[in-house]
């Protein structure tokens, strides 16, 4: 279970490292009574955004695309809610999912069957995952939920390739508003901080976050060569390590890999498995487990086995169920709760007529620790008492469900 803990020892531990911290936009109070609502109209010159309903009277409609179940995107879709609860343009008792118990898509079209208040709608039907419906298909039912009589406003693109899949098709009429992309720049989703490109576009936008994260690792644990496995350099934020790895002078060694693609999970398995141990056999004493290798639905203690049965510890790029399920640490490289406020003020200013491309897109983290402390003892890690204060969530089979606070 997760816990509070005192974020400043780690500020302090980590402090050389940090860069400051962006301030993020103050939210209202929570929202009233919503069952009247005003209009975006009546609101237009005031400092704040209140909620407001949409210039038609109706709600801001919201749709989503990712590319398959992915739990780090469920936790950051449900601190958007909780975010967008904040500031008073929904409203829920409770919500029938936790944080990681539904997939994006199932939480959408759970979210759609919602009477949230009348400012916003998720909109069930128009949640899609890239992996199991065509490009086609997914356009043509974009297109008609926009020209629809409802219409869509906001589609919410998880992550790298369904920000790059929206820019292709730009010609949709919608805004698109791009969580969890590693670089948006260095991708391409967007030009640039300052200017977009395309002024129905935004990108969250967090400068350097990995540059930042290779040096946290090795602040803890010092290393002089780590591993990376991965399948696309500018996916997994290759140039941020490599110019960490450099300052800190280490040596990173990185094997490209192909995609699953029609590979069973079982031949994907046994060839990352093979580059796990040729990896070792080349010298590395720390590997960094990259977001876009291993899926859900694969048996990760049995990839990572050969670098804890020599000792090496895996640290997790994101994704705090790798920790979980047996990696060393995670120092997440974004500050779910604060990043959650970010896009709902982000949102709350698209419904209220800012376009998204005038809207700020830099935001910095604070550091979030995982530990498995099963894991660390296998390894011959202890980890010092200060390390174990900073963690929010430290996992080990001596809790009840494998879980510790």
């Amino acid at each position: 279970m997760k816990h509070n803990v005192c974020r400043l020892l780690m500020l302090l531990l980590c402090a050389a490292l940090l860069l400051p911290l962006c301030a993020c936009q103050s939210g209202g109070a929570e929202g009233g009574e919503a069952s009247v609502g005003v209009t975006v109209g009546q609101t237009e010159g005031e400092g704040d955004i209140p909620p407001a309903l949409q210039p038609d009277g109706g709600k801001l409609r919201i749709g989503l695309l990712d590319i398959n179940e992915y739990e780090p995107a469920s936790i950051y879709l449900y601190y958007v809610l909780q975010g967008l609860k904040n500031e008073g343009w929904i409203e829920f008792d409770s919500l029938p999912f936790t944080e990681t118990s539904m997939d994006v898509v199932a939480m959408v079209q759970a979210l759609s069957e919602m009477d949230l208040g009348p400012y916003v709608e998720f909109v069930g039907d128009a949640a899609y995952y890239s992996e199991y419906q065509s490009e086609e298909e997914i356009v043509q039912s974009l297109r008609a939920h926009i020209d629809s009589e409802e219409g869509l406003d906001i589609i919410l693109a998880m992550g790298t390739d369904p920000g790059l899949f929206m820019q292709r098709h730009s010609d949709l009429d919608i805004n698109v508003l791009v969580c969890m992309a590693t670089d948006p720049v260095a991708s391409g989703i967007i030009d640039s901080t300052e200017d977009r490109g395309d002024p129905q576009v935004w990108a969250q936008v967090e400068p350097l976050p990995y540059y930042r994260q290779i040096k946290f690792y090795h602040n803890i644990i010092e290393f002089a060569n780590i591993g990376m496995v991965y399948t696309d350099p500018v996916v997994v934020a290759l140039s941020d390590y490599q110019r960490g790895a450099e300052e800190l002078g280490v040596e990173l060694t990185g094997v490209l890999v192909p995609e699953q693609g029609s590979m069973s999970n079982e031949a994907y398995a046994d060839l990352l498995r093979s580059t796990y141990e040729d990896l070792i056999a080349r010298g590395v004493d720390a590997y960094m487990l990259n977001a876009d290798l291993v899926t859900s639905d694969m048996d990760l203690a049995s990839l990572i086995e050969p670098f804890l049965a020599a000792g090496i510890p895996v640290f997790v790029q994101d994704g705090e169920n790798y920790v979980r399920d047996g990696a060393l640490l995670l120092v997440a490289s974004t500050d779910n709760q604060g990043v959650g406020q970010f896009v709902a003020e982000t949102i709350a200013r698209v419904a209220t007529g800012t376009q998204p491309g005038d809207i700020p897109c830099e935001y910095v983290s604070s550091p979030y620790m995982s530990l498995n402390l099963d894991t660390a003892k296998r390894i011959g890690f202890r980890p010092g008492f200060e390390i174990l204060l900073s963690c929010e969530t430290i996992y080990s089979s001596a809790a009840e469900g494998g879980e510790a606070a």
